[in-house]
């Protein structure tokens, strides 16, 4: 595809002179910055969370509540406290 960008005559120069001095277009240059850009986008995206673990019957492990962090952290310390 080819599209005409308005680009700031400061900003082209610099470009210019970066591409000039890593060996590529102009062209090239501009579309590797770009596509940095975005991709450093797509990896500051938030993520799905993680699927929580199904203990059999559909939920959790007995006794914890995703929805309180305090005892979840207790958990994670501490264990269930189930069996021996």
């Amino acid at each position: 595809m080819h599209t005409t960008i308005s680009i700031k005559d400061d900003l082209l120069v610099e470009a210019e002179a970066a591409a000039t001095s890593s060996g590529q277009t102009t062209i090239a240059f501009i579309e590797d910055a770009i596509r940095r850009h975005l991709d450093a986008r797509k990896a500051t995206d938030v993520a799905e969370p993680p699927e929580q673990p199904d203990f059999g019957d559909g939920g959790t492990a007995p006794g914890v509540d995703p929805e309180d962090a305090d005892a979840l952290l207790e958990t994670m310390k501490f264990g269930l406290g189930l069996g021996s």
